[in-house]
C-alpha cells in the first residue's frame, strides 16, 4: 500500500509542469546523451527543439546571467557573434532590443 502510494505521488510530481531551469535542462541533456549515446551537441539541439519559446527565453536569460554576470557589453558582443554566425546580422538588433526590455522588467 505504501509503495503504491509513493509511486502515485511520484507520477503526480512528474506530471506537474515547472518552469525549466538551466540546471534541469543540462541534467536532462546529460541523461539523454548517456541513455541514447548521442553527442552532447546533438542532444542539446534535440532537447531545445522541444522547449517552449517562453522556457527557451527564460533559459537563455538564466544562462546569460550565469556566464556574463551583468556584463552587458560582453553579453551583447556574444549575441552579435551568435547572430553573425547564424547568418542573420539583423537578429542581433531585434534580440538585443527585445531582451533588453525583458532585462529591465526582471532586473536579473
Amino acid at each position: 500500500m505504501l509503495i503504491s502510494l509513493k509511486k502515485r505521488i511520484c507520477n503526480l510530481e512528474k506530471s506537474i509542469r515547472l518552469p525549466l531551469t538551466a540546471e534541469q535542462f543540462l541534467t536532462d541533456a546529460v541523461q539523454y546523451a548517456q541513455r541514447t549515446g548521442t553527442g552532447f551537441d546533438i542532444t542539446l539541439q534535440s532537447l531545445s527543439a522541444s522547449v517552449t519559446d517562453d522556457d527557451l527565453d527564460r533559459l537563455i536569460r538564466e544562462l546569460e546571467g550565469i556566464v556574463f554576470r551583468g556584463d552587458t557589453v560582453a553579453r551583447d558582443a556574444a549575441r552579435h557573434r551568435a547572430s553573425t554566425m547564424a547568418g542573420n546580422a539583423h537578429l542581433f538588433v531585434s534580440a538585443t532590443s527585445e531582451l533588453s526590455s525583458l532585462d529591465n522588467e526582471s532586473n536579473w
